[in-house]
């Protein structure tokens, strides 16, 4: 059902029968489309539209066919399945034949495989390539004459780039499949449950070590685990996927009186809160983020180190050997960082610094790997093992270049097998909105998952406008 009334010529204005005429005049043709009907009910857009695509879709260095072609490649690519049909359909007016049909969808299944490689590896250009891909004006030849026969082959090959819009490499994981924990010691549990549970609402696990001398706090699917001992201070941050940072702040608020006195803590950003620990570990809050973080509005989404400068290259390298994991270096305004895949939508991040790096002091996170042996076996060859833990689990903690064998950072890793007795444990996370004098029956537990969108490929980024026009089509669009 279409969200607004189609207007046909007989019931429409003056002003919309005007640029009717227009499009049945320039394209030689005697009926108005479908969208040319909706966009009516809004006649400054309608007008704006047709205008706009008359001037680009003009015969001018590309052929008509050529640029209907290219219409329909990225219709086909945003999954527009009415573009594509109507596109397809003038293209093959232009001269389209179904073998071009199908040389074009393989060019378009083809660039979609190779950019995602090139994206993922984070190729840079040839300098060659970047001096011979310049602008330049070209003189198109022009192609006249072509007809193809009206049959059910085009239609089949048109419906059938419709079942093909969807990026299946955004569901590989590799190897590493789940960042469950980070643990930290402390010396108080009371301070740590003022922090942890009342502040940041997260919940004590009942099950597991309920005396003095360990805590294990669920967040989602992962968890902090808190042994008693002398603290701990993670050299960097964990980001956390919290529902609501006004909430969150409210209850931080609270527990400032009880915290004072300690390192603990608390500065709102634009896009996330920093807490700070009694001891000094620090978080980053963000609420719900499904592109970033996945479907969840309560979980770890990454653990970030500080690392020495020029590490962060051999690092990535690290983990995309060893661990048979996606690892690659990005660049921004916060400097260059090796992000590795330690889950869905999760992340080990090192971030180069030029300031000094405390010491390791022995805390740890743990991560599931698919394949457990391979990785074993070649952190051994390299002496890296640290403790056979047992059939399910070992460590290591030294990440080394893998040409000259330097040491590039320490951080002690867990590594259980999916085998593990306690991989895929149901979490309990309580709702920390509930108390006694406002209580909700049936809502005592928390549901950390949101519904999850299944998306289709989304159009790349378009680059910086070149023209008048295309200047003024950006702005409104960005003003929409």
């Amino acid at each position: 059902m279409p969200m607004v009334r189609l207007i046909e010529y007989d019931d429409a204005s003056a002003e919309v029968r005007a640029v009717y005429d227009d499009i049945m005049t320039t394209r030689g043709i005697d009926w108005i489309n479908n969208f040319w009907k909706a966009l009516a009910n809004d006649p400054p857009t309608l007008r704006r539209t047709w205008e706009s695509i008359k001037e680009v879709m003009a015969p001018g260095a590309l052929d008509p066919l050529t640029k209907e072609l290219i219409y329909l490649a990225v219709s086909a690519g945003n999954g527009c399945a009415y573009c594509t049909a109507s596109h397809g359909a003038a293209a093959k007016k232009q001269g389209m034949t179904p073998e071009m049909l199908g040389e074009l969808m393989a060019v378009i299944g083809m660039a979609n495989e190779t950019n995602s490689l090139a994206n993922g590896y984070r190729v840079p250009v040839d300098e060659r390539f970047k001096k011979l891909f310049s602008w330049r004006a070209h003189t198109a030849e022009l192609r006249h004459g072509r007809s193809a026969p009206a049959d059910r082959q085009l239609w089949r090959a048109l419906m059938a780039a419709q079942q093909q819009l969807y990026d299946r490499t955004a569901e590989d994981l590799g190897n590493l499949v789940g960042l469950e924990h980070v643990n930290l010691r402390i010396n108080n549990q009371g301070l740590a449950s003022e922090f942890y549970l009342s502040g940041l609402g997260l919940t004590r696990d009942p099950f597991m070590f309920p005396g003095t001398n360990n805590m294990w706090v669920n967040v989602g699917k992962s968890q902090f685990h808190l042994p008693t001992g002398d603290p701990n201070v993670l050299r960097g941050h964990v980001g956390l996927v919290v529902p609501s940072l006004e909430e969150l702040c409210e209850r931080l608020g609270e527990a400032k009186k009880k915290l004072a006195d300690t390192k603990f803590a608390c500065q709102q950003h634009n896009q996330y809160v920093e807490a700070t620990c009694p001891w000094g570990n620090k978080f980053h809050l963000y609420e719900p983020d499904e592109e970033r973080f996945g479907a969840i509005n309560l979980g770890m989404g990454y653990v970030e180190f500080t690392v020495p400068e020029g590490t962060a290259d051999g690092i990535a390298r690290f983990y995309r050997e060893i661990f048979y994991t996606p690892a690659c270096v990005k660049e921004n305004g916060e400097g260059r960082a090796a992000h590795v895949s330690a889950g869905h939508k999760q992340e080990l991040i090192f971030r180069e610094t030029d300031r000094k790096i405390p010491e390791f002091d022995g805390h740890h996170l743990q991560v599931y790997a698919q394949e457990f042996s391979g990785p074993h076996d070649e952190l051994d060859k390299r002496g890296l093992i640290t403790e056979e833990s047992d059939q399910y689990q070992y460590r290591w903690q030294d990440i080394v270049c893998l040409e000259t064998g330097k040491h590039l950072f320490t951080i002690e890793h867990e590594v259980r097998s999916v085998t593990h007795p306690l991989h895929n444990r149901h979490m309990v996370n309580r709702n920390p909105s509930q108390n006694n004098r406002h209580y909700q029956m049936g809502a005592d537990e928390w549901d950390w998952t949101l519904p999850r969108s299944t998306k289709k490929i989304q159009p790349a980024p378009a680059p910086e406008p070149a023209t008048p026009l295309a200047r003024r089509r950006s702005a409104r669009m960005a003003a929409m």
